[in-house]
């Protein structure tokens, strides 16, 4: 009897694992896909204020009335998170004697205020540097504040008939 050599079998063996080291490798290759990742933000001022404001309404004036005519308004102020500000009210546009004045008709100028209360004692104005009058203080939440603004057109002014309105510049300081 003869025997094989051994070398056949080792051989074979050999082979065997060479194919399946090239299917594993085959199998180990990856792949790779790239993309990119954006990234945002918006940076807030550190100080930062924005006004908004609705009218100060009015209902219709009788010159021959002796109570005042009271109409309320706003102002909204949005400042950042702990900032102290102040809200000042200019004068008009024809102020006169610490008097805000609405303009009309012919010339007519109608004598009014606005005031930081509903009991309409103290008048809005701009501090000690301009319009005669107190300003409102604040500090900034981040959200929108809002301060009613009280209007009174004192009594017993004759003027002509017809539509009256002024415009009053309102400063936020901080």
């Amino acid at each position: 009897m003869r025997m094989k050599p051994m070398h056949q079998g080792v051989a074979g063996l050999s082979a065997a694992l060479a194919v399946s080291l090239t299917f594993a490798a085959g199998s180990a290759t990856a792949a790779t896909s790239t993309g990119t990742l954006g990234a945002t933000t918006s940076v807030v001022a550190a100080n930062s204020a924005t006004v908004a404001t609705s009218p100060v309404s009015f209902p219709s004036y009788n010159p021959v009335a002796t109570a005042p005519t009271d109409g309320a308004g706003q102002v909204t102020v949005t400042a950042t998170g702990g900032l102290s500000y102040s809200i000042g009210l200019g004068g008009g546009l024809a102020p006169s004697s610490g008097t805000r004045q609405l303009q009309g008709p012919s010339g007519g100028l109608l004598g009014y205020n606005l005031f930081t209360s509903s009991a309409r004692s103290t008048v809005w104005g701009e501090g000690q540097s301009g319009f005669v009058g107190q300003t409102v203080p604040g500090t900034g939440s981040g959200a929108a504040q809002p301060y009613p603004v009280y209007g009174r057109i004192f009594p017993g002014q004759g003027v002509p008939a017809g539509a009256y309105s002024d415009s009053v510049l309102v400063t936020v300081t901080f």
